[in-house]
């Protein structure tokens, strides 16, 4: 878990948020377990339609929310296809945005454990 997850980060928010309001804390979890797979879809589709401006702001959005829940693996996911110009290297792009599907599947499995543990 320790290259899945930023424990440092994590711990954080559990000593943080968690602490002062463990609901909360859920809820901006909750709040990923939402918006990461909806992001992911939304960048294949970009890349799928030629639409360069809504795969960048996805990933983006992407590598941001990862990056405040620690979720280390998605977020240099996110950071290798942000560095890729969809139009010029589109053979690439598949095998990286599968894989940036199964960090993300797996990062949220690892937060809700973290999440069962605490509550």
């Amino acid at each position: 878990m320790q290259d899945l997850l930023d424990t440092t980060v994590v711990e954080g928010l559990i000593h943080g948020i968690g602490r002062g309001d463990p609901a909360l804390l859920r809820t901006v979890v909750d709040m990923f377990t939402k918006s990461g797979p909806e992001k992911s879809r939304e960048i294949r589709e970009s890349f799928e339609r030629g639409d360069s401006q809504g795969f960048a702001q996805a990933v983006h959005f992407l590598k941001g929310s990862a990056g405040t829940l620690g979720a280390l693996r998605v977020r240099t996911d996110c950071e290798r296809i942000e560095g890729i110009d969809p139009m010029d290297r589109a053979a690439e792009l598949p095998e990286l945005l599968d894989t940036l599907d199964q960090h993300l599947t797996e990062s949220l499995q690892a937060l809700e454990d973290l999440l069962s543990q605490q509550e």
